[in-house]
């Protein structure tokens, strides 16, 4: 299986007491990232379900976050990309 790397931006008390939890069950905070996102794709979606708080229009923070990947990343990614991250993603869970 091919390893690849990424970095996130985390609100550092947030990345602080996740570590803490992390550690304190074994496993490090790259591991947690990872059942995340393998469970991200079995789910097709969050694994958990999200929602918005009352404090706001509903939209405003998705329609935020989707003008900030389409500054950063204008073009979208072909179907057949898609499926080969899916597929790397199942083969790498089924192993």
């Amino acid at each position: 299986m091919v390893q690849s790397t990424f970095s996130i931006r985390l609100d550092e008390e947030v990345k602080n007491d996740m570590n803490s939890m992390c550690e304190s069950i074994g496993m490090s905070m790259s591991t947690a990232f990872n059942i995340f996102a393998r469970a991200f794709v079995r789910n097709r979606g969050f694994p958990f379900e999200v929602k918005l708080d009352d404090s706001g229009d509903p939209w405003d923070g998705f329609l935020e976050a989707r003008r900030a990947l389409k500054e950063r990343y204008p073009e979208e990614p072909e179907m057949e990309e898609i499926d080969a991250e899916v597929k790397t993603v199942r083969s790498s869970a089924s192993h």
